[in-house]
């Protein structure tokens, strides 16, 4: 049995009759019923399963934590790329779940001054590479809502218009899907594959392109599986591109015998995301030149 020693942090259950909450009275702006992944992986395990301290029996019992809410993650892209090649956007995130919390944390334990700093970071993990700008985030404290970052990105030279055709993935950031994981050494046997908490990812890219300049898209796809689904649309028109992608998990967990069939799935995704936009430029067409007073008064 473990000793009180070898705990380092408290969570408290509560409960309405029907279901049980966990909170943690360490995160001062945690959704009522949230916890960190931190602490789920953290509490006593026994026997594979997680267990907390009913107080009115002095009994361990099963810790299974549900977010309070569904889960999601919303994107939006709203860019432009200059006739210089320079790349500018806005960037929206709207989020509900565990990445929610830690951008709550990260923005509430952050000075206002050095938001900037944070934002940078979260940009570079998107993928996206720029000077960071203008960031503004909701209240921290404000957990009734999903919390909401918004920030500025520019970097010069993005596109060599001299290099045609142009090619580019859609701007968006990476869809994080789980690695199937390796065999056990000491059992051989491969473990279920963790798909995380339920979760709905929306990311949208509204692109404004030079006058002048030709867009092919890619082809969207649809894939839907039992645990996760995901589709995409791209279209090009006029000098306006847009993308569109929606990755759904349905599960928390797959079973190893499933492992090819969740690697195809993953490998399509990858496929998809791969998948680049070709520009081109056209010469804007000059105005033709009015003829003169005196070729008009000759006629």
């Amino acid at each position: 049995m473990p000793q009180p020693s070898v705990f380092n942090h408290l969570l408290v259950s509560v409960s309405d009759g029907k279901i049980r909450f966990l909170l943690d009275p360490s995160l001062e702006v945690a959704p009522f019923g949230m916890i960190s992944p931190a602490s789920k992986q953290c509490s006593f395990v026994l026997a594979r399963e997680s267990f907390v301290m009913d107080s009115r029996g002095h009994e361990w019992q099963p810790l299974s934590p549900r977010l309070p809410f569904p889960a999601s993650q919303h994107v939006n892209v709203d860019a432009s790329i200059a006739g210089d090649g320079k790349f500018t956007a806005k960037i929206r995130y709207r989020l509900r779940g565990d990445n929610e919390l830690l951008l709550r944390l990260a923005f509430h334990r952050t000075p206002k001054e050095k938001w900037k700093d944070v934002a940078q970071l979260l940009s570079l993990s998107d993928g996206f590479r720029g000077q960071v700008s203008n960031v503004t985030a909701s209240d921290p404290y404000a957990t009734h809502e999903p919390f909401t970052v918004e920030y500025k990105i520019s970097q010069p030279d993005f596109v060599d218009w001299k290099k045609e055709p142009v090619r580019f993935p859609a701007l968006l950031p990476q869809l994080g899907l789980p690695d199937v994981p390796a065999p056990s050494p000491a059992t051989k046997s491969a473990p279920p594959i963790e798909l995380g908490t339920p979760l709905d990812v929306e990311t949208r890219l509204t692109l404004r392109l030079p006058a002048g300049t030709a867009a092919r898209p890619p082809f969207g796809t649809g894939i839907e599986r039992d645990y996760a689904s995901y589709s995409s649309k791209y279209s090009a028109a006029a000098n306006l591109v847009t993308a569109y992608r929606h990755l759904k998990f349905i599960l928390r967990e797959l079973p190893a015998a499933r492992a090819a069939d969740y690697a195809a799935f993953v490998h399509a995704v990858q496929n998809d995301e791969a998948q680049t936009f070709t520009l081109e430029r056209r010469e804007t067409p000059t105005p033709a030149a009015k003829p003169s007073s005196a070729k008009t008064a000759a006629r």
